[in-house]
């Protein structure tokens, strides 16, 4: 599965192994299905907020979080009925990132039945 490669940069031998592609895009299309099982697993044995905390610093960069965590608001003052403009105006973001958020409002079963089981959209 490893292949050994031999070339010539700006006139310096650069020796390195890497992965056959073809064999790393198999072993990634036969695990991944697994592996996202064991994350929807591991989200759904969190059962308290420090757990909740733990995971999310763990799994990812705080950036990311609250990447998430904006995405989240975004989604809910749209369902609440909220103009774009309004939302990107309350936020500070761009009309666009909400325009985003709009379309993953309208095209995802997640939020719209996340919403409705927080009783955050009527």
């Amino acid at each position: 599965m490893y292949r050994y490669a031999s070339t010539s940069r700006n006139g310096y031998k650069v020796k390195s192994f890497f992965f056959a592609p073809q064999a790393a895009i198999i072993l990634h299309m036969k695990k991944m299905d697994q592996y996202k099982k064991e994350i929807r697993e591991l989200l759904m044995a969190i059962e308290t907020d420090k757990e909740a905390k733990m995971i999310l610093k763990d799994l990812f960069t705080p950036s990311e979080v609250e990447a998430m965590a904006v995405r989240w608001q975004l989604v809910q003052s749209l369902a609440e009925g909220k103009s774009q403009r309004q939302v990107a105006k309350e936020f500070g973001v761009s009309i666009s990132k909400v325009t985003r958020a709009a379309a993953w409002l309208r095209g995802s079963t997640g939020f719209r039945y996340f919403l409705k089981k927080m009783g955050k959209r009527s």
